[in-house]
């Protein structure tokens, strides 16, 4: 069998305890089998936006630096959009791993990412990478919608934006979580040991899945303000650099 390595990847650290991570082994370990490949490491960056080059990804670079001759020049993900999600960090990416002479399978549709050569799979890898961007685009719009609408019209804010009480208990969620490392179950635990107040009014006692949900809202309300503000203060520079990139390539 033909050794191989694997690349997985979440955006938030609320994904780390979805399917997200199993979802993308799945997946793989079905084309490999299917290949005759063999997974001999696999590299999981958790928590790390697509947005950001491969180059600054930890265990992508890791896999990088590693990857030749004596372990694995090919490399399977589950989908272009693990590799990045827009179309120039997706592309750079890509000419990383041709110049080290390594192949890039997405296993979802069997697909040879960094192939140039045969200018339909180019097109085709390029489709992908604005399909992975705009579906991203897409995300963040709703999620915007969703804000503007909670502050404009009235509608019921996200806990932790009621009263003080709920300030305190989402830090504590944000801490528990972010600082020391805790399972959800066990934050849920702690806030009824704590007699933290039910995040529903008619609620029972805390459980795993509303302190999922509490967590994974605040994490995409950060992350959708900190691209606002980072747009806010360079709206032109982040155009400029996509065309200069995909122009390089």
């Amino acid at each position: 069998m033909i050794p191989v390595f694997a690349y997985l990847r979440v955006s938030g650290r609320g994904q780390l305890d979805g399917d997200g991570m199993d979802r993308q082994k799945d997946t793989i370990e079905r084309y490999c089998k299917l290949k005759g490949f063999k997974v001999i490491r696999w590299f999981k960056d958790g928590a790390v936006s697509g947005e950001v080059e491969a180059s600054c990804r930890p265990q992508f670079a890791e896999m990088l630096l590693i990857a030749g001759d004596a372990t694995a020049k090919i490399i399977i993900v589950e989908r272009a959009d693990r590799m990045a999600r827009t179309l120039a960090v997706s592309e750079l990416a890509c000419e990383e791993a041709r110049k080290s002479g390594l192949t890039i399978y997405e296993a979802a549709s069997d697909t040879d990412l960094t192939n140039s050569d045969d200018p339909t799979r180019v097109m085709i890898r390029q489709i992908l990478g604005v399909l992975a961007e705009w579906n991203k685009n897409v995300m963040v719009k709703r999620l915007r919608d969703a804000r503007n609408r909670t502050g404009r019209h009235g509608g019921r804010k996200p806990f932790g934006r009621r009263n003080d009480v709920e300030i305190e208990t989402l830090c504590l969620i944000m801490g528990f979580r972010d600082t020391s490392g805790m399972s959800f179950k066990a934050i849920a635990d702690k806030l009824e040991e704590m007699r933290r107040p039910k995040p529903q009014k008619h609620a029972l006692f805390w459980n795993a899945s509303s302190v999922y949900f509490i967590y994974t809202t605040e994490v995409e309300r950060r992350q959708l303000e900190e691209r606002m503000h980072a747009k806010a203060a360079d709206p032109k520079g982040d155009l400029h650099r996509h065309l200069t990139k995909d122009l390089a390539v």
